[in-house]
């Protein structure tokens, strides 16, 4: 299936939005294939044709709305800097805020918090991998880059979580601002570290 064609990206759009809509209604657990069929106007076959199951769609519906959420505060091309990696971290602070907010007060989809949060992280795993590698070309960091973007999407989502479920303190920026230091700090120690041990300078 050719994924760029505009009918195909139709028709997600159109599952995504009527699953959306179902979660508003009724628990993950509670929904069917064919209540997200019915509700978007296809037939089943058509749902089997873009996913394998409504996991499946789950899955792709929340990466999707983490990557639109995330380009819409940081560019994809946009430098390593300690701007805009406190950026991204503001932007998963305030969706992870909404997302525990709506599930205090709406028992349907309150269901598909453990999926969702495994979602998050993994997506911001691999938007952080993807931009260290593209941001430390030719650099060796003492530990593989793939270390380096698993702790740091770690310390990012666990903060997201212990922030949004707690009195929040302070403001999702101060929070982010205090992060985005730490993380700064501790990945230019590591890249001083090899470059200094390879008699390089920084």
């Amino acid at each position: 299936m050719n994924e760029t064609d505009p009918r195909v990206k139709r028709t997600r759009k159109l599952l995504m939005g009527a699953f959306a809509s179902l979660l508003g209604e009724k628990r993950f657990s509670d929904i069917s294939v064919q209540d997200i069929a019915e509700r978007a106007t296809v037939n089943r076959a058509t749902f089997y044709a873009h996913f394998v199951d409504k996991y499946a769609l789950l899955d792709a519906a929340f990466g999707e709305l983490f990557r639109d959420t995330v380009t819409s505060r940081v560019s994809p091309d946009a430098p390593f800097t300690a701007e805009h990696l406190r950026a991204l971290i503001v932007t998963v602070l305030r969706s992870q805020a909404q997302f525990h907010d709506h599930c205090q007060h709406q028992a349907p989809g309150r269901d598909v918090s453990p999926m969702m949060e495994a979602k998050i992280q993994q997506e911001l795993n691999t938007y952080l991998l993807e931009w260290l590698r593209r941001s430390l070309p030719g650099r060796r960091p003492r530990v593989p880059i793939e270390h380096l973007a698993s702790v740091m999407s770690w310390a990012i989502f666990g903060t997201a979580v212990e922030w949004s479920g707690g009195a929040r303190a302070l403001s999702a920026d101060e929070r982010a601002s205090q992060v985005a230091a730490l993380l700064m700090d501790g990945l230019a120690r590591t890249i001083d570290v090899e470059a200094a041990a390879a008699g390089g300078t920084q």
